[in-house]
């Protein structure tokens, strides 16, 4: 239970930040699904608000996964960059893709990165095409909004 506990959020990621926690993630995710992930970061400051961290770093993992799972991707990018109270997180794979102009995410973990990341204010984008990879990018604003009402 620990070490499942340690993997969705590592202490680096409450420590150290969400940059630091991503470079734990590429390197983890690297070992266990054979995937090289390299992570690039614009410098700018961390993002304070640890709900943000969180949601942001647990989607990335998804999008990690997934690439390396049903995309079969060998490597994969994870960019950041953070601008006028906003931080846009882009994961770009080179796997088998798919048409995201037929598919829309719903049972293979997209979904599940959608809806948490419009919880705190945010939006995903996916491009993706047969044979050319699949880049997800991920906006949100670096401090959470009160969490939306479903009611």
């Amino acid at each position: 239970m620990r070490s499942i506990t340690y993997r969705i959020s590592p202490p680096s990621l409450h420590d150290l930040g969400l940059v630091a926690a991503l470079q734990w993630l590429g390197e983890d995710i690297g070992k266990k699904y054979g995937i090289d992930v390299r992570i690039v970061d614009d410098g700018c400051p961390e993002i304070g608000d640890e709900r943000t961290r969180v949601i942001l770093f647990r989607a990335v993992r998804a999008l990690l996964i997934h690439a390396a799972t049903r995309d079969a991707a060998r490597s994969a990018a994870v960019g950041l960059s953070r601008h006028d109270g906003l931080v846009r997180i882009t994961v770009e794979d080179v796997g088998t893709g798919f048409d995201s102009a037929e598919r829309t995410p719903s049972g293979d973990g997209l979904f599940a990165v959608r809806e948490q990341v419009t919880y705190i204010g945010g939006s995903v984008q996916i491009a993706s095409s047969p044979g050319r990879g699949t880049t997800v990018t991920l906006t949100a604003p670096v401090t959470a909004s009160a969490p939306r009402s479903t009611a």
